[in-house]
């Protein structure tokens, strides 16, 4: 009986790892259909007659002229608000230095000189808060900018592509991952007039401009 069920086990110690190579190809075949049909429902596109096209992005930021209002408005907050950042920096170093001079002409009592210590927190406190309120609202102003901007060129794209029968327009530019592309699908001059245009169709929609 002993022998028996030995015999038993080493049957079943040979069936396993044929019972376990033959689900790994089971399903290898299973996978293997599976990518094939896949494969089989991915349309073929027709490269005869696509339609390609770029246009430089430094040229939108000159050219496009929303795009020239967005960078001047952005970088003119950003220089108020770094002037104020040094008026306030300057005041405050002003005070602090006011008042050492007449500590040490023996001119503060120790009550004179808490108090001082005290105001001169309280308004590096005051600046510190002006930097961080303030910043953060200027970055997202900015952003708000950017996305509007983003949207509006996104859209004009589409656009511009479907009246032109563009089947891709790309970007060139640092970062754009285009070394070289042919210049006679340039469209930089077309497509800022085609901008510029919907810009100014955007505008009249929505009372822009209007006295």
């Amino acid at each position: 009986m002993l022998m028996y069920n030995l015999l038993k086990m080493k049957k079943l110690i040979i069936l396993i790892p044929f019972l376990a190579l033959s689900l790994v190809a089971c399903n290898s075949k299973k996978e293997q259909k599976a990518a094939k049909n896949l494969a089989e429902n991915v349309p073929v596109s027709n490269m005869k007659g696509l339609k390609i096209a770029y246009y430089i992005q430094d040229s939108l930021k000159t050219g496009y002229k929303y795009y020239a209002h967005i960078d001047s408005t952005v970088k003119v907050k950003q220089l108020a608000f770094q002037r104020e950042l040094e008026k306030r920096q300057a005041a405050l170093q002003n005070y602090a230095a006011s008042n050492q001079e007449k500590y040490e002409k023996g001119l503060l009592s120790a009550f004179d000189v808490q108090k001082v210590q005290e105001e001169a927190q309280r308004r590096q406190d005051a600046f510190l808060q002006y930097q961080q309120t303030e910043g953060q609202k200027i970055d997202q102003q900015t952003q708000d900018y950017l996305n509007v901007l983003t949207n509006r060129i996104d859209d004009a794209a589409k656009k511009y592509c479907k009246e032109k029968g563009i089947n891709i327009l790309m970007m060139h530019g640092s970062g754009s991952g285009l070394t070289y592309i042919d210049s006679t699908m340039d469209v930089t001059d077309d497509f800022i007039n085609y901008l510029n245009e919907y810009q100014a169709e955007l505008d009249k929609s929505i009372g822009k401009g209007k006295k």
